[in-house]
């Protein structure tokens, strides 16, 4: 529980025995007009008191939905989206993912809807390692011209700012949740540590990942099945046929659902800005890491 919610039910019944015991008083003294009018006064502030505090802290929410796109070759067997941009880190990323996992684990190919989630929740962590390093990240974005548009990203938050993750306790954490590329290669940066919001939680399970302390709970989930699937070779209309009966081919279009909470007992810190900045971030950035194909 938190504390400022603690010391806030502190108040309340505090106020509440207050006023109780003032009303006493000035009904055994009737006669005093004062304890009436400062009983009356007393009453008067708590109730402002418990209705300022109730408009003044209250939650808020935000949602979002991210898509995804993955397509299996099991004769290779390789997963992968069908494209990439030119120069992304993504693509190091889920290439190399996909070719470890080939070379010490190729069992997993075989367990297809495993296969897709588990490599959708393995590119969200190597995401945030790779691209949201740290949670107030700051981005120069220089235009460019000819020469296209570049981007610098400048880590500024002090240590005393940061619940520090390393790549080794992500990797224990999604051994926990079975993820079969829990010990893929992740190319991180800073170096291989992910600095979140101090007292933040992070949890991973098969199926979501879920950042929380003291001002929000964000949570990712993967969706409940596909939208669509196909089992064309991606941008022809061959559907090959393997010598066990099988596709070879196996596109999935799904996606992740963002669900934001943000606690009403820290509504007016300091602070809650800069988590509510993080956290749009990560939303805005992660459509540009699953989405964007050019």
């Amino acid at each position: 529980m938190d504390s400022v919610e603690i010391a806030l039910n502190t108040i309340y019944i505090s106020l509440l025995i207050a006023a109780t015991c003032a009303a006493f008083v000035a009904s055994r003294n009737l006669a005093s007009s004062t304890l009436a009018i400062l009983t009356a006064a007393l009453v008067g502030a708590a109730v402002v008191f418990v209705l300022q505090t109730y408009f003044e802290l209250q939650p808020g929410s935000d949602i979002d939905h991210v898509g995804t796109e993955f397509t299996l070759d099991a004769s290779a067997p390789f997963i992968r989206q069908s494209t990439y941009p030119n120069y992304s880190s993504r693509a190091s990323v889920e290439i190399s993912a996909s070719n470890w996992l080939k070379v010490n684990n190729p069992g997993a190919f075989s367990n297809r809807d495993k296969l897709f989630s588990d490599f959708t929740i393995f590119s969200f962590i190597a995401f945030m390692m790779t691209t949201e390093f740290d949670w107030q990240l700051r981005k120069w974005v220089y235009p460019g011209g000819s020469l296209g548009t570049s981007t610098t990203v400048q880590p500024i938050s002090k240590p005393e700012e940061c619940k520090i993750y390393l790549l080794e306790t992500l990797r224990e954490k999604l051994k926990l949740a079975g993820n079969v590329f829990a010990d893929a290669p992740i190319t991180a940066v800073a170096p291989n540590r992910l600095c979140l919001p101090p007292d933040t939680n992070l949890k991973i399970t098969s199926r979501s990942i879920t950042f929380e302390n003291y001002f929000y709970r964000a949570t990712w989930t993967l969706d409940e099945g596909f939208t669509v699937m196909s089992h064309t070779r991606p941008g022809t209309g061959d559907m090959p046929i393997l010598t066990s009966g099988i596709p070879q081919y196996e596109t999935r279009v799904s996606g992740l659902t963002a669900d934001v909470i943000y606690f009403r007992f820290r509504a007016k810190s300091p602070t809650m800005p800069k988590c509510k900045a993080w956290i749009n971030r990560i939303i805005t950035d992660s459509h540009d890491w699953f989405e964007r194909k050019q």
